[in-house]
């Protein structure tokens, strides 16, 4: 699936704070951010790529880069002088829709391995390292698919940065992490209660009271439906996307309060749908999926997971119904977007690592295809060619 503050009643939890009924006023879009789909390798590169330690680009202390792992199956090697008995974080996160990189630290000699992440909080990666000498260590990106399958084909945006590791109110989460590392009840993962006016779990808004109607009322019929926000970041990043959180966050009070959204699909493209966070009855939140009539099912309630397509040659609009059978809800909905399936295959171009894919002109072309050692293309999309 980032980052920070909101110390006082935020836009969206305005009524819950001043004790009123009527519902505030509904939140921004989500703002463009940096971690959009790769579609070039990134200036780092240089003209004799960083893809061997030999040849490793470099980064300093205090820098942060926008990088990108491009073409499918590129990695990225980067030097960094630190200093002998000094701590140091190094974080390679700000993924953008379905990207998720590992980050693997090497020693001077640039083959020692000295530390290994993926993973540190959601789709974070990230070490916390003391240099026990000054001198030039390595770090090595690849996709976090590519180094558990051993297979070159990840893509991703994301950022690396080495900084030094500062956590001043000692709750263990540094202040890169920390949206307020002032107060130490305040960090990534720490208990949020409804409506207090403080941001506590550092998801970008105050966690919303269930039993209060949310920013997008009225929404409960078609007529009245809200369009859905669409992650350009990985919505499982945990501290990256509060842009979509405070526009989709919403709340359900009881059956009769559903919440209606509309998302328009271009042709032959998809969207995963599922949910970053809730509350309350979450469990009991259900989702149907409506044609671009709003009255045709196209599937019946269930579970908030699902993968919407559309398979014409025209961009369409779909209704999203989310309800509870009984009991109040907050809850935080998204859509991903998976890209084309221009040749029908039934694979999508810019799905996760492994299920992408690689060449969408053809049929006979996606993960899972058959391939032999005679063959002249990667057929089954796992970067290698004959096998």
């Amino acid at each position: 699936m980032v980052r920070r503050a909101l110390l006082a009643c935020l836009v969206l939890a305005a009524a819950a704070c001043s004790g009123s009924t009527s519902p505030p006023t509904p939140a921004p879009a989500p703002a463009p951010n940096p971690a959009a789909w790769p579609t070039a390798s990134d200036k780092h590169e240089g003209a004799t790529r960083d893809d061997t330690v030999a040849t490793a680009s470099t980064i300093t202390v205090g820098e942060s880069q926008v990088r990108t792992l491009f073409p499918e199956g590129d990695v990225d090697f980067v030097k960094v002088l630190l200093t002998g008995g000094m701590e140091y974080e190094l974080s390679a996160n700000r993924l953008n829709a379905n990207g998720d990189v590992a980050l693997l630290l090497l020693d001077t000699d640039g083959t020692t391995r000295l530390g290994f992440n993926d993973d540190y909080l959601s789709l974070d990666s990230r070490l916390r390292f003391t240099a026990p000498a000054t001198g030039t260590y390595y770090l090595e990106v690849q996709s976090a698919y590519s180094f558990i399958q051993g297979d070159r084909v990840g893509l991703a945006a994301y950022t690396l940065a080495v900084r030094s590791f500062v956590d001043a109110d000692g709750d263990g989460w540094s202040t890169a992490f920390d949206c307020n590392d002032h107060g130490n009840a305040v960090h990534p993962r720490a208990l949020d209660p409804a409506a207090d006016g403080v941001d506590q779990d550092c998801d970008g808004m105050d966690s919303l009271d269930p039993a209060v109607p949310d920013h997008a009322e009225p929404d409960d019929t078609p007529a009245t439906a809200r369009a859905m926000a669409v992650a350009v970041a990985d919505p499982h990043e945990y501290v990256f996307d509060t842009g979509l959180t405070t526009a989709n966050a919403r709340t359900i009070v009881g059956p009769a309060n559903p919440d209606w959204f509309t998302l328009v699909v271009p042709a032959r493209a998809a969207y995963d749908l599922g949910f970053r966070s809730s509350s309350g009855a979450q469990g009991n939140v259900q989702l149907t999926v409506y044609d671009s009539d709003a009255t045709t099912v196209l599937r019946a309630s269930g579970a908030m997971d699902y993968r919407l397509r559309n398979t014409t040659a025209a961009e369409k609009k779909f209704y999203l119904r989310y309800a509870v059978g009984s009991g109040t809800s907050f809850y935080v909905p998204f859509a991903i977007p998976l890209g084309q399936d221009a040749d029908g295959d039934g694979y999508y171009t810019r799905d996760r690592d492994g299920v992408r894919d690689c060449n969408d002109a053809d049929p006979g072309i996606h993960p899972g295809a058959a391939e032999s050692a005679t063959d002249t293309v990667d057929r089954n999309c796992n970067g290698v060619i004959g096998r």
